[in-house]
Protein backbone atom coordinates (compact mmCIF):
# COMPACT_ATOMS: atom_id res chain seq x y z
CA UNK A 1 0.00 0.00 0.00
CA UNK A 2 1.29 3.45 -0.84
CA UNK A 3 2.02 6.10 1.78
CA UNK A 4 -0.86 8.17 0.38
CA UNK A 5 -3.29 5.27 0.81
CA UNK A 6 -2.03 4.65 4.36
CA UNK A 7 -2.55 8.34 5.18
CA UNK A 8 -6.09 8.29 3.80
CA UNK A 9 -6.86 5.15 5.78
CA UNK A 10 -5.60 6.71 9.00
CA UNK A 11 -7.67 9.83 8.36
CA UNK A 12 -10.73 7.71 7.64
CA UNK A 13 -10.36 5.92 10.97
CA UNK A 14 -10.80 9.26 12.72
CA UNK A 15 -14.12 10.01 10.98
CA UNK A 16 -17.56 9.45 12.45
CA UNK A 17 -19.34 6.25 11.45
CA UNK A 18 -21.64 8.23 9.14
CA UNK A 19 -18.71 9.90 7.40
CA UNK A 20 -16.83 6.59 7.08
CA UNK A 21 -19.89 5.00 5.47
CA UNK A 22 -20.17 7.91 3.05
CA UNK A 23 -16.48 7.64 2.11
CA UNK A 24 -16.70 3.86 1.72
CA UNK A 25 -19.82 4.12 -0.43
CA UNK A 26 -18.25 6.77 -2.63
CA UNK A 27 -15.02 4.79 -3.05
CA UNK A 28 -16.94 1.64 -3.99
CA UNK A 29 -18.99 3.58 -6.52
CA UNK A 30 -15.83 4.99 -8.06
CA UNK A 31 -14.11 1.60 -8.08
CA UNK A 32 -16.98 -0.30 -9.70
CA UNK A 33 -18.97 2.32 -11.59
CA UNK A 34 -16.50 5.07 -12.37
CA UNK A 35 -17.25 8.77 -12.53
CA UNK A 36 -20.84 9.74 -13.25
CA UNK A 37 -21.89 12.89 -14.97
CA UNK A 38 -24.77 15.16 -13.95
CA UNK A 39 -27.00 13.86 -16.76
CA UNK A 40 -26.60 10.30 -15.51
CA UNK A 41 -27.40 11.31 -11.92
CA UNK A 42 -30.49 13.23 -13.05
CA UNK A 43 -31.73 10.35 -15.21
CA UNK A 44 -31.16 7.77 -12.46
CA UNK A 45 -32.92 9.93 -9.86
CA UNK A 46 -35.91 10.31 -12.20
CA UNK A 47 -35.96 6.53 -12.75
CA UNK A 48 -35.88 5.85 -9.02
CA UNK A 49 -38.71 8.33 -8.45
CA UNK A 50 -40.75 6.60 -11.18
CA UNK A 51 -40.14 3.17 -9.66
CA UNK A 52 -41.12 4.36 -6.19
CA UNK A 53 -44.34 5.87 -7.60
CA UNK A 54 -45.11 2.60 -9.42
CA UNK A 55 -44.51 0.57 -6.24
CA UNK A 56 -47.30 2.35 -4.41
CA UNK A 57 -47.77 2.72 -0.69
CA UNK A 58 -45.13 0.76 1.27
CA UNK A 59 -47.70 0.16 4.02
CA UNK A 60 -49.60 -2.04 1.54
CA UNK A 61 -46.59 -4.13 0.51
CA UNK A 62 -46.49 -7.79 1.50
CA UNK A 63 -44.20 -8.71 4.35
CA UNK A 64 -41.30 -11.09 3.81
CA UNK A 65 -43.18 -13.77 5.70
CA UNK A 66 -46.18 -13.37 3.39
CA UNK A 67 -44.00 -13.60 0.30
CA UNK A 68 -42.26 -16.77 1.52
CA UNK A 69 -45.57 -18.35 2.58
CA UNK A 70 -47.04 -17.67 -0.87
CA UNK A 71 -43.96 -19.17 -2.54
CA UNK A 72 -44.15 -22.30 -0.38
CA UNK A 73 -47.88 -22.59 -1.05
CA UNK A 74 -47.33 -22.26 -4.81
CA UNK A 75 -44.13 -24.27 -5.25
CA UNK A 76 -43.92 -26.41 -2.13
CA UNK A 77 -41.18 -26.63 0.43
CA UNK A 78 -37.92 -28.28 -0.57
Amino acid sequence: MTAAAEAVLEQAKALSEEDRLYVAHTLLDLAFLGERDADWEEAWTAELDRRMADAGDPAKWATGEEVFAAAVAKYGKK
